[in-house]
């Protein structure tokens, strides 16, 4: 379980609190509340039109399914110190999207209410919702460009190298990489973002495994032959 002070340092390096003081932070949290949230727990539109929500330990997924087939598609996973949903906040309208824990874990609960008074008592936080709204709508672009022009196998790629950092990165690295966040996820999970089947990720990682690009012991992934899955994902990187 995290202090008090570790909360707080975790989420200073989150989008939602960036260039706002540790100080303010804490006594945003002070007047939150923390609750623990199951995994399979779905969000009610009355939750969403009342409160906003930031995982600590958890992990919750936006999604819609095709009701006469079933298939589902993961739009966004939101991780610790991301936060949802802000979209509804905005323009209280109800959307054809759900959430759903992904991840039992411990979440802070902000009302509407308590929210207006934090944008009013740190202006900031206006800007801050600009830059993750941006940050949503580059990755659902992202997604989307990826769904019409490319491939399963390069989809699963790019999947893979965006849960690396999201800075530039370089394929020179020689050492292992560990991926952020893709460890917790199933196969069927991943499936759910990229838009596919279990069976095509699971066949897609053991070629990337047979190729030493990729090892997973104990369900720990990394990355040994960052070039190599560079190029499959055609990102960009510096040599």
């Amino acid at each position: 379980m995290q202090s008090q002070r570790e909360l707080v340092v975790s989420l200073s390096q989150s989008i939602f609190f960036k260039d706002i003081m540790n100080e303010k932070i804490e006594y945003f949290l002070n007047m939150s509340e923390e609750v623990f949230l199951d995994r399979g727990k779905l969000f009610s539109d009355q939750e969403l039109r009342s409160y906003i929500f930031i995982p600590i330990t958890g992990r919750v997924k936006s999604y819609q399914v095709n009701p006469h087939t079933g298939k589902e598609y993961t739009i966004y996973l939101f991780h610790s110190g991301d936060v949802f949903d802000i979209v509804t906040f905005i323009d209280q309208h109800e959307h054809e999207v759900l959430f759903e824990v992904a991840k039992g874990g411990l979440f802070i609960k902000i009302s509407y209410e308590l929210l207006d008074i934090w944008i009013k008592d740190e202006p900031q936080l206006n800007k801050n919702i600009l830059f993750v709204l941006s940050h949503m709508l580059l990755s659902v672009e992202q997604n989307a460009s990826d769904l019409a022009l490319y491939d399963t196998f390069t989809r699963l790629s790019k999947l893979i190298v965006r849960h690396v950092c999201s800075k530039p990165l370089s394929s020179t690295i020689k050492t292992k990489v560990r991926l952020k966040h893709i460890d917790s996820l199933s196969h069927e999970e991943m499936a759910q973002l990229i838009g596919t089947a279990r069976e095509v990720v699971s066949r897609h990682i053991k070629i990337l495994k047979e190729r030493k690009i990729l090892e997973i012991n104990k369900r720990k992934h990394h990355i040994v032959n960052l070039e190599a899955l560079l190029e499959y994902c055609h990102l960009p990187h510096k040599g």
